[in-house]
């Protein structure tokens, strides 16, 4: 999760109108990874979270330099427990970017 590492102000979340609710997704951008975030809720209830690890593969000696990725591949997925204390905190401090009355539209 991303609270382990690294402060969530680095890491623009966006709301997405779902059926189910709505979808909080965060991207993560790292030299040679991007990490994607999605926690899925409706009327404040969390009912799904997972992660998406995509890796960058660079031209020779061009390593780091976002103009030099020749490939973006997916790498890894992960759907976290609800019970995960951690994935939890995080979903509440993404939640608390959001205005009350956006949220609310995710019913």
């Amino acid at each position: 999760m991303p609270s382990f590492l690294f402060d969530l102000s680095s890491i623009q979340p966006i709301v997405i109108k779902i059926e189910q609710g709505c979808c909080i997704e965060a991207h993560l951008f790292l030299s040679f990874e991007q990490k994607i975030y999605n926690y899925y809720f409706n009327t404040q209830t969390l009912y799904k979270a997972t992660e998406k690890t995509l890796r960058y593969k660079y031209k020779k000696d061009l390593e780091g330099s976002l103009e030099a990725v020749t490939k973006i591949y997916p790498y890894s997925s992960a759907i976290y427990l609800l019970t995960d204390v951690e994935m939890r905190q995080d979903f509440n401090e993404y939640k608390a970017l959001f205005p009350k009355a956006q949220l609310k539209k995710c019913t």
